[in-house]
């Protein structure tokens, strides 16, 4: 099969790398391996390890890289749509179990087309030649963004089980994003797009099919620059830029030890009002005004990740840190036990939970701590004149004598 886009093809790449997994343990017995533990960590490690510590040392543990891909969309004045797919691609690091950084890049394109006509656009100098013909806005945006987000993970301690393949985790970063924004002014042959037959359908019709018919009368090209920030804003490479945080939330689902997918929203807020090429808004009693509110992105994305690393840990996101404290309870390694002392009131060498007898001092006794008979003439040996006294010599009086001559060998020695 062959993938039609790049979701498709994320997730058969998933699919293909399934049967690849770490051999990194799962358990506590990884806190009294040295490979898992860095040399700077050593000390402690040693310490732990001779008792006098009561912390094991930190574990190494992986790296994340993750590619993904989905839909941006400009949250802003100009009715954005998922349309085109974005990218992005990422470097993950644990800080302890619930706390990690995450250095992400991500590309993104998206489009967005008005449902309403506009006058404000005699403001806009990207819509200057229509002079007072009807105009419905749209653009395409362009954005590059670096950033670095610090990520926090929810649900890794689980006091009633190892593990679970899912992470739901929260995400903040800071960092700068470049924007190019241009508009479909102009069709094939260069001349200004004509509206008119979209304005009869206002009122009688959904926005989504004002959209369309909208649609229907544009082609590809954007080729018009859209209004920009200008000399107010830095450019990188001629190109506006501005600084950005990011807020998001996503779950992630393990596939192996290697592997995890993840599907993730995240939103982008700017410093500027022109991602979707516009700034104005009529008034129903004025000329058209500037916009306070700044645009936005959305980001939807589905990523595959995958674990870089040997002699590591998975991340430490992944673990139950109650692994350890758990494991050391039910199969102690490190802790410090008491001596065992068990009572033995009688001194026979059987200890009293045992014991069904208390006997005299020096009164041999069986493994149940009774009293020994020899012979089983029910007298026991220590008073048992005779204590091998034959079968057929039996029953016998108080002293264990039996009713025929003795032996030599059923007597006591003296």
């Amino acid at each position: 099969m062959r993938p039609k886009n790049c979701t498709q093809l994320l997730l058969l790449l998933a699919s293909l790398l399934c049967i690849t997994h770490t051999n990194a343990q799962r358990n506590g017995s990884v806190y009294y391996d040295s490979t898992y533990v860095r040399s700077r960590n050593q000390p402690q490690y040693r310490s732990f390890l001779a008792g006098t510590s009561h912390y094991p040392a930190p574990l190494r543990s992986q790296w994340e890289l993750g590619v993904k891909t989905g839909s941006m969309m400009v949250m802003g004045d100009v009715g954005g749509e998922l349309v085109k797919p974005s990218f992005g691609m990422h470097l993950r690091k644990a800080l302890n179990y619930t706390y990690s950084v995450r250095l992400s890049y991500t590309y993104g394109q998206t489009e967005g087309i008005g449902a309403d006509m506009k006058n404000s656009y005699q403001l806009n100098p990207a819509w200057d030649g229509y002079n007072g013909k009807h105009v419905f806005y749209n653009y395409q945006t362009t954005t590059n963004d670096l950033a670095l987000e610090g990520i926090a993970v929810l649900d890794n301690v689980k006091f009633h089980r190892s593990n679970r393949n899912l992470r739901l985790y929260v995400l903040a970063g800071v960092g700068l994003t470049t924007y190019q924004t241009r508009v479909n002014k102009l069709d094939a042959a260069g001349r200004l797009y004509n509206f008119r037959p979209v304005l009869n359908t206002i009122g009688k019709k959904s926005k989504h099919q004002i959209r369309e018919e909208v649609r229907a009368i544009l082609d590809d090209s954007y080729e018009t620059a859209a209004e920009n920030d200008g000399n107010t804003k830095p450019k990188v490479f001629g190109v506006t830029a501005m600084p950005l945080a990011h807020f998001g939330v996503g779950l992630a689902f393990k596939l192996n030890n290697r592997l995890n997918l993840a599907l993730e929203e995240r939103f982008t807020l700017t410093s500027s009002d022109l991602l979707d090429g516009n700034q104005w808004e009529d008034s129903e009693v004025g000329p058209p005004f500037k916009t306070r509110s700044r645009d936005a992105l959305n980001f939807l994305s589905l990523g595959l990740n995958v674990n870089l690393g040997r002699k590591a840990t998975e991340p430490l996101w992944w673990i139950n840190p109650l692994q350890y404290p758990y494991s050391e309870l039910r199969n102690p390694q490190q802790m410090r036990l008491p001596r065992v002392v068990l009572p033995d009131a009688d001194g026979d060498g059987i200890t009293d939970q045992f014991d069904l007898e208390q006997t005299p001092a020096g009164v041999p006794v069986d493994q149940r701590g009774v009293s020994r008979d020899s012979d089983g003439d029910g007298v026991p040996d220590a008073i048992d004149k005779e204590p091998m006294t034959p079968t057929q010599c039996q029953p016998v009086n108080k002293d264990g004598v039996g009713k025929c001559p003795c032996p030599e060998d059923c007597l006591p020695r003296k």
